[in-house]
């Protein structure tokens, strides 16, 4: 008996402790919304506050968040809302107050209030590339013709890639292009892969130090990502739609090897044409990475974003959609009318996924290989040939070479 009373008083004041937490956290966000709150503005903007027989503040609390109005005048709600819709505390059928949301998590994340406080992007008068590419590989020397021609065609003007303990003929390969100074070449001291997050990081992080005031673009991919422009010839042309953003993300469409062994002179982008199956608007928040201007870069957070300064925001790969802040880029959704996509060849062909990729993954991330075997099938759902119209060019470059 003794026992029972003492767990039950346990419970009860831990229960206690608890509920008193709680009830002092939301007191204190419940002052700090107060102290926010502009009531002689909120009576201005909605007249009709006076005949509900409540204060001003609390009909905001109560009513008036619930139809967007705003507690004051640089706090736009629906700009708000619409800009950070996409977090997981506003992802519920219960709506959310997104003052309470601002003072709990929006301020010390930096989240913009008002439209009239996104900073100005303006160009470099005299940059020595418009277009620079980043990137790391490691045994990977059979693709990487392809992937530079592909992207000289698009318009990059210099590479500065990272070697990662490459055990085949990248050398040659880029030898070349090193001679014509349109390589630069790094080689990572580190090779243990629990790090590899991090040793991405900083190689992305170095290239975006050393371009800040040399390059406009700077894009942060991967060798087996292919960025294809939907109605333009070049990447150029389509970042010219982002002068005035500090960066964009453009989203995958993943294809899978479409069962093939790639010959020599074979082109990814010709003969993989099987891909995953993807919906507009879709839930699944699939991949994406970043095209960036490096002064606006605070600091490369992992393979596919970076966290920009504050007040800045990502273009939309949309063309006319609203901004996208840093924090919520993951949870947009694919759309098909983005004005370019990443061919993202994960699994490059069968050869590569057997013999160099599958066993690395598997020995390095077994989780994540299992992952990817799984979903290897529906890499297979649909036939996209869009690729096709950059073919012929880039085989007479690759011809040339």
């Amino acid at each position: 008996m003794r026992t029972f009373l003492w767990v039950a008083s346990l419970i009860f004041f831990i229960g206690l402790s608890i509920w008193g937490t709680r009830y002092y956290r939301d007191g204190r966000i419940h002052h700090h919304c107060a102290e926010l709150f502009d009531a002689d503005y909120y009576v201005a903007r909605y007249p009709e506050v006076k005949s509900s027989g409540l204060s001003p503040f609390k009909h905001y609390m109560t009513v008036g968040y619930k139809e967007m109005k705003n507690p004051y005048a640089m706090f736009d709600a629906a700009f708000y809302c619409a800009t950070y819709c996409y977090e997981p505390w506003f992802v519920t059928k219960r709506p959310k107050n997104p003052l309470v949301n601002y003072v709990r998590f929006g301020k010390r994340k930096g989240h913009i209030t008002h439209p009239l406080l996104v900073k100005k992007v303006k160009r470099l008068e005299n940059p020595k590339y418009d277009l620079c590419v980043v990137a790391m590989f490691r045994d990977e020397a059979p693709y990487l013709k392809e992937w530079i021609e592909y992207y000289l065609m698009m318009g990059v003007q210099h590479f500065f890639l990272a070697n990662h303990f490459s055990r085949d003929r990248y050398q040659q390969v880029l030898k070349p292009y090193i001679e014509k100074g349109l390589v630069t070449l790094y080689e990572v001291p580190i090779s243990d892969q629990r790090h590899f997050d991090s040793i991405k990081e900083e190689a992305y992080d170095a290239a975006v130090d050393f371009l800040r005031d040399k390059a406009e673009w700077l894009a942060i991919i991967d060798t087996d990502e292919f960025v294809m422009p939907v109605k333009d010839d070049n990447l150029v042309s389509v970042l010219k739609h982002y002068d005035h953003h500090p960066a964009v993300f453009f989203k995958w469409k993943r294809f899978g090897t479409s069962d093939l062994f790639l010959k020599k002179g074979d082109l990814l982008t010709e003969k993989l044409v099987w891909r995953e199956r993807l919906v507009d608007h879709g839930e699944y928040p699939c991949g994406m990475k970043s095209f960036v201007k490096p002064r606006y870069v605070k600091k490369a957070d992992g393979q596919h974003l970076v966290s920009l300064y504050d007040g800045y925001f990502y273009g939309n790969p949309v063309l006319g959609e609203k901004p996208v802040h840093p924090q919520v880029v993951v949870y947009q959704p694919w759309r098909k009318d983005s004005l370019a996509f990443i061919y993202h060849y994960t699994l490059r062909d069968e050869h590569f996924w057997r013999q160099v990729k599958g066993p690395r993954t598997l020995r390095q991330r077994r989780e994540e290989a299992v992952y990817i075997q799984k979903r290897k099938k529906q890499y297979k759902a649909v036939v996209d040939t869009s690729m096709h119209r950059f073919v012929p060019e880039l085989k007479r470059r690759m011809a040339a070479q």
